[in-house]
C-alpha cells in the first residue's frame, strides 16, 4: 500500500490547538517509522511535542502548540529547520518548519536528537539492540558451529560405522571364501574316495572273474581226469576179458 506524504499546515497558533502534521509510513525521504520528539521554535510558545495520531501509527508527525517537558530539543543550529529522530529508518530527518524535506542523515535506530548552544548536534543511538543484535549473532554462530561439530562427528562416526560394515563384510566375504575351499576339498576327498571304491571293486570283480576262470579250468581237468580214468578202466575190463 502506498501512502501519499500527507502536509498540512494552519497559521501558529498560542491557545494549545493543532499547528501542523506532516508524513507517512516508509523509508523515502519525508516518510516516518516511529519517529521521536522535536522542538520548533526556542522561545517555546509554540511547539514541544510530538504526537502519532491514531489513524497513522508509527508514522506521520502532528505538531500541538501544547508545551511538553519531556520532548528534547530538536531545533536545527540554523533556527529555521527541524531535527526529527526517525528511530525505525536508523536516520535523523530535517524539515522545513512547514514540513518541506531538506536532509537525512543515517543513525542507528536515533531515538533522540538535540542542539547544543554552540550549534553541535547530539544524537542518542540505540545501541543496546546492535549488542543484543551481535550477541544473538555470537550464539547463533556457536550454534552454527556445535551442530557443525556435532555434523562432523555424526560423519565421522557414520565413517566409523561404514568402515566396521566394510572390515566385517570383508570378513564374511574371507570366511565364505574358505567354506568355499573347504567344500571344494571335502568333495575332492570324496570323489578319490568313489574312485578308490570303484577301483577296489574292480579288483575284487577281476580276482572273482581270475577265480571264476581257475575254477572252470580245475573242474575241466577233473572231467578230463575222470575221463580218462574211465578209459583206463575200460580199457582193463577189456583186456580181461580177452
Amino acid at each position: 500500500m502506498v501512502f501519499p506524504l500527507l502536509t498540512s499546515c494552519s497559521s501558529p497558533l498560542q491557545d494549545g490547538g493543532w499547528i501542523c502534521s506532516w508524513g507517512a509510513p516508509g523509508t523515502d525521504d519525508g516518510y516516518f517509522n516511529l519517529p521521536h520528539n522535536i522542538n520548533l521554535h526556542p522561545d517555546g510558545d509554540k511547539v514541544r511535542l510530538l504526537r502519532i495520531p491514531p489513524a497513522l501509527p508509527r508514522s506521520r508527525v502532528c505538531v500541538d502548540s501544547l508545551s511538553n517537558p519531556s520532548c528534547s530539543p530538536c531545533l536545527h543550529p540554523d533556527g529555521d529547520k527541524l531535527m526529527i529522530a526517525d528511530r525505525e529508518n536508523s536516520r535523523v530527518q530535517i524539515f522545513t518548519l512547514d514540513g518541506a524535506h531538506v536532509a537525512s542523515w543515517c543513525y542507528h535506530r536515533a531515538v533522540s536528537v538535540a542542539a547544543g548552544p554552540d550549534g553541535t548536534v547530539f544524537v542518542a543511538e540505540q545501541v543496546l539492540m546492535v549488542l543484543v543484535v551481535l550477541v544473538v549473532l555470537v550464539v547463533l554462530l556457536m550454534l552454527l558451529m556445535l551442530l557443525m561439530l556435532l555434523m562432523l562427528l555424526m560423519l565421522v562416526m557414520l565413517l566409523m560405522l561404514l568402515m566396521l560394515l566394510m572390515l566385517l563384510m570383508l570378513l564374511m566375504l574371507v570366511l565364505l571364501v574358505l567354506l568355499l575351499l573347504l567344500l571344494m576339498l571335502l568333495m575332492l576327498l570324496m570323489l578319490l574316495m568313489l574312485l578308490m571304491l570303484l577301483m577296489l571293486l574292480m579288483l575284487v570283480l577281476l580276482l572273482m572273474l581270475v577265480l571264476l576262470v581257475l575254477l572252470v579250468l580245475l573242474l575241466m581237468l577233473l572231467m578230463l581226469l575222470m575221463l580218462l580214468m574211465l578209459l583206463m578202466l575200460l580199457m582193463l575190463l577189456i583186456l580181461v576179458m580177452l
